[in-house]
């Protein structure tokens, strides 16, 4: 039985959900996310996105070995010790894929960010798309839980209209990685990118959350970015309203702990 048909059996014998690292018997180590009851789209969402990457940046993504609406297989990629993080490489890497124009905001399929839905609807400028698409819904869910305050509510509010009022008109999306923390970064001999959630935007949106949740060599990452790919006037502001959209989904998948982070966040923002 070859690789391929090993990885198709191991789906069919799975009854439970499951997140790991399985070896063919011709000893080919692979990685596995399966889920018995997938929301709908779920895993069809992250194939689009890496065929997405695969048009750009082919040896920097695992190789799709199988997928189906219930799970996907890739091949695994090993990771190298902290020491061997290259941050020019991956500042070099994602202003390749943020220089790939895309013909509008979002997408064509239904997204996630983790567990959560991410509308894709097209909007034509990006300050409408990130409002409606990014801000409100995830805004609603988490008031609703009893998770922010209406005081803090009306001022997320404040800072997303700030933003959707803004002069600067936003007509150019690009390709980003839409889910860009460390862990879906990792370095072997080169860097890789994992679990994507590609969609046409900014290409703030992937640098906010760097710079929210941080990376290794972080300082030598944005110096060599800017020199190869330079912000526009406004970034570091438009940065913090980015942010919010990170901080809402987290807010709702792991709670109040966050609600610090948004505080300060809007602080400097006003």
């Amino acid at each position: 039985m070859n690789d391929i048909a090993q990885i198709k059996a191991i789906f069919f014998k799975l009854k439970s959900d499951f997140k790991g690292l399985v070896s063919t018997d011709g000893g080919k180590k692979v990685f596995i996310k399966y889920m018995v009851n997938p929301p709908m789209g779920f895993f069809e969402a992250e194939v689009n996105s890496y065929k997405l990457l695969e048009a750009v940046i082919p040896n920097n993504i695992p190789a799709i070995l199988y997928y189906s609406e219930n799970g996907i297989a890739t091949e695994f990629i090993s990771a190298k010790s902290d020491s061997d993080r290259d941050p020019i490489k991956l500042a070099t890497l994602l202003v390749k894929i943020h220089k790939t124009k895309l013909p509008g905001f979002g997408a064509k399929w239904l997204g996630f960010i983790g567990p959560l839905e991410m509308d894709n609807t097209h909007e034509a400028d990006y300050r409408d798309f990130f409002y409606i698409n990014r801000i409100e819904p995830y805004l609603k869910v988490a008031y609703d839980k009893g998770l922010l305050s209406l005081d803090l509510k009306e001022q997320i509010i404040s800072a997303a209209e700030d933003f959707k009022g803004s002069n600067r008109p936003m007509t150019e999306p690009c390709l980003v990685h839409g889910d860009l923390w460390s862990g879906n970064i990792i370095f072997s001999d080169e860097p890789y990118l994992i679990d994507p959630a590609c969609h046409g935007a900014n290409r703030e949106l992937d640098l906010a959350m760097i710079k929210l949740f941080g990376i290794k060599n972080q300082n030598q990452f944005f110096k060599h970015y800017n020199d190869l790919y330079p912000p526009e006037d406004g970034y570091e502001k438009r940065v913090l309203i980015n942010q919010l959209f990170y901080l809402l989904v987290h807010i709702i998948l792991f709670g109040k702990g966050y609600v610090n982070s948004i505080e300060q966040i809007l602080e400097s923002y006003f």
